[in-house]
Formats: C-alpha cells, structure tokens, sequence
C-alpha cells in the first residue's frame, strides 16, 4: 500500500530483494528531475467511474518519452535504482495491500503494470495474470487466501499504458514499455485489509516485470510494505529498492457497498493436497460459502471436474440469508503416479456466479513390504553379486563361495509404473552389514546375475545396517 506522510509532506516506497530474476536495475546514473503530473494518466473515463483504489502512480513525464508518450523515470533524488520488481509466474510473485472501507466491495477487475524489456508499444508480449487475494499480509500465520489461485490464468485484455520505465538520462528509450494488464477478478469483500498477490507471464525471456510506484522529484520514497515470493526457496520478503521497501501499482475497479443481491465468496480459493499414495484417500478439505451480500444467496449446484477429486456436499446448506455461511469437503484419492489438477465450480443466483475452485494433487506409488522380523542367520547362503551387470547369466561379478552370505527374500509387485524407493533399516546387536538386491520377475541364487537390476551395500547412517536403491519402474 501506498501511503502519504502528510508530516513531510512526502512519501516512502519499497520494492523486492536481489533474488534471480528478481528485480531490473538501471546504471548509476543522474538526470534533471521531472515534475508529477496527476494520478495515473492511463485511466480511460470509463475505468474511472469503477474505480475504487489506486495504489499509486508510476508517470513521472508527460508526452516526454519516445514518440510523444509519457514516462516512469527512475528518481535519482532519494536514491532509486530499480526499473521493476520479477513477478514471473515460474519463479516468483509480488503482493501489496489495500483497505475495503465500510460496506464492503465487489470487485470486477483488477489492473496491473508490467513490462518485459525488449517488447514494444503495439503488441502485447503477456501471456497470462494469475491472481490471488489474502486476508492477511502473506507469509504471516493466520493469513489464508479467500479468493483466487496462481493456477488460473486471469488475463482480460492487455493495453499500452502509453508509459514508457526509463532512467532520468534516456528519457526517450523505448525498451521497457508498461502494459496495463487488466485482470478478471469477480468476488465481494467485506471490510478490511486485504493483500493482492499476483505473477504474470509473457512471450520474451526478460521478466516479466513490475514498476514500483514512483514519485516525480521528491526527496523522499514513497512509504511502501510490498511483498515478493520466491518459489525456489519459499519465503516471503519484502520488495526491495536497494534499502527502500517499495509500493506496487494496481487498481481496483468495481463496486462500492454491500451488492443489492446476494453475493458469494468462497474460503480458501483453491485447494492443494500435496503427494499422496497411490490407492489412499485424503483426510477431507473443507471450503466455506458465505453469502456477504444481501437477500437470499441460492446455490444451484456444487459439482466437482471428477475423479480422482471427490466433493462431498451431505451437510451444505444451498439457501443463505445474507451474512450466513456453508461448508463443504473434498477429498483426494490418486490412482496413478502423476500429477492431477481439477476444478469445484459453484453455480447460484450471485452476479458473480459460476464460482470456481482450483484442485491440485500428485500421486506418489510408492509402495511399503516390511521383511519379517529377525534375522538371515541360519538361513540359506549365496554367492552375492558385487556389480549389477546386464540382468543375464554370468554378466555380474559374483564373491567367491568362500565369502557365500545368508539371504532372504521378500516378493512385492508393482500395480503402477512410476518412481520408487527401497530402503532396508536393520536395529538391533549384534551390528550386520546389510545389503540389498533388486530382482525382476524370478531370483535364483545359484544364478545370481540373472534378473538382477539394481543393488546397494551401505546407505545413509549408519551406513553399515542400511541400504537403499532409488529409480523407476
């Protein structure tokens, strides 16, 4: 959120920390300084009456930049170094905050700014807007998502702002071009203070990439809190302009005050089981329906997108008087060892309808064979193997019968092809070196090469009791 320290008459922002692909940094550099010319010149008459937040501008020039346009030049004067913020949707996402006053809102659409460098005024280079909102300040505990997902491409309509990102001393360079990126959003708030979250993809290999809020010739920052995601080590941080926190831009278009009809929302977004195995079902996942709008909220039908995803609706109530709720459960029950998506889609009587939420799961076929307890003394010996060879007689390398070991085997099948792990854990004195060998279709010990397919002596610690084969099948 962007905010106006009116003690100082100026502002502070902030932006996202030096992650890879994270943030586009200008040179060192120092220009004339630009005058600001009024909230964010790339609003049409028609965005403005739905207006309802702005969460700051990023024009600093009018009609200075390439062919006439406006311009976002970095501000040298409180130490600004940044051109944007990655928001790419494979690596990381960027988040900012917005307060619905009393009476709620229902919001239609969201606006964003971005750009990929090298991409051009006429031709959208963006592929995709991949929205989410949080009741809470992501990556704090508490903080859940109660509308949208970053699975689901909410990509309207892509515009050039008619703004180009440049440095104070190149003021007519046409690389960065910022595209206003208009994202179909659909759901009410009630009051309170929310965080967007959103990533974005495009066609160029640059970014894709978001301006911070800029103040033209001002000796301070604006006062900023935005976030910034990374995938790769899953943390939250805040989005960083060298030491400056930064602000982000986006706007919000809708409608002020609770809707005249009902209205839906439905907690969380979407839902993500994580890995399963193969052949099980998931404890059930619980969504909440509330009808935040007034008169009677109908739902027509809850249906799930099918297997392996289950929606269970035996305790839902499909009639809302305006502020009541409703829950009800999915479960996931994988069949294969891959990865599922699927959808809920709600139907009722609100404008906003059809209602959707996202469902993930990979199935994992692992499969667990516990050896009897005891041990292999006593029992039959062989000749172990000391290399794998070629699954044929005599291609191993074989001990010598002199060094001949007891063994024990323990048949299982594979019902799914897929990645698996076999581990073997020995406890218990006195200490014994284990090994493990790995069989397709028929073991023979007198014939120990043949069939073999993987083998390992010692594994993780101790390493001497343990051992582990690890592949696909």
């Amino acid at each position: 959120m962007y905010r106006l320290l009116l003690a100082v008459a100026a502002l502070a922002l902030t932006a996202g920390p030096a992650f890879a692909q994270s943030q586009d940094l200008a040179p060192p550099g120092k220009g004339p300084l630009l005058e600001y010319k009024g909230a964010q010149a790339s609003l049409s008459d028609a965005q403005r009456l739905v207006l309802l937040y702005d969460n700051g501008p990023i024009q600093t020039g009018t009609g200075n930049g390439a062919g006439g346009a406006n311009t976002s030049a970095i501000q040298t004067s409180y130490g600004s170094t940044l051109f944007g913020s990655g928001h790419n949707l494979a690596t990381t996402s960027v988040a900012d905050d917005f307060t619905v006053p009393a009476g709620g809102w229902t919001i239609s659409d969201i606006d964003f700014f971005s750009y990929q460098t090298g991409g051009n005024p006429t031709t959208s280079t963006f592929t995709g807007v991949y929205v989410q909102i949080w009741n809470g300040r992501p990556g704090d505990a508490g903080s859940t998502v109660v509308f949208g997902d970053l699975t689901t491409n909410r990509l309207a309509s892509s515009t050039f702002s008619n703004i180009y990102r440049v440095t104070e001393t190149t003021l007519t360079n046409s690389q960065r071009p910022v595209w206003r990126n208009n994202a179909t959003i659909g759901t009410t708030l009630a009051p309170g203070t929310y965080w967007v979250q959103w990533a974005s993809t495009g066609s160029l290999a640059s970014g894709p990439w978001v301006p911070p809020v800029t103040l033209a010739g001002s000796p301070t920052p604006p006062v900023g809190n935005a976030r910034q995601f990374t995938i790769s080590t899953s943390t939250w941080a805040d989005a960083l302009d060298g030491t400056i926190v930064v602000a982000l831009p986006f706007v919000v278009n809708g409608t002020a005050g609770t809707p005249a009809g009902p209205a839906i929302s439905a907690t969380p977004g979407s839902l993500a089981f994580g890995t399963v195995t193969v052949g099980t079902t998931t404890a059930p996942q619980t969504v909440t329906l509330t009808n935040s709008g007034i008169g009677t909220l109908t739902i027509a039908s809850i249906t799930g997108s099918g297997a392996p995803f289950t929606v269970n609706t035996s305790g839902t109530n499909f009639s809302l008087a305006a502020g009541a709720t409703t829950t009800f459960t999915v479960t996931y029950s994988p069949t294969a060892a891959t990865a599922s998506t699927g959808a809920v889609t709600i139907t009722s009587n609100a404008p906003s309808s059809p209602t959707t939420i996202s469902l993930s799961g990979t199935g994992n076929a692992d499969v667990t064979s516990t050896i009897p307890a005891g041990t292999t003394v006593g029992g039959p010996t062989w000749a172990r193997p000391t290399t794998v060879g070629a699954g044929t007689s005599g291609s191993c390398t074989v001990s010598t019968a002199a060094n001949a070991v007891p063994y024990q085997t323990v048949p299982f099948t594979v019902a799914t092809a897929g990645s698996y792990t076999i581990t073997t854990n020995y406890s218990g004195p006195p200490p014994f070196d284990g090994f493990i060998f790995l069989y397709r279709g028929a073991f023979n010990a007198a014939d120990p090469c043949l069939n073999l397919v993987a083998l390992d002596d010692d594994f993780g610690s101790p390493a001497l009791e343990n051992s582990q084969i690890a592949g696909s099948a």
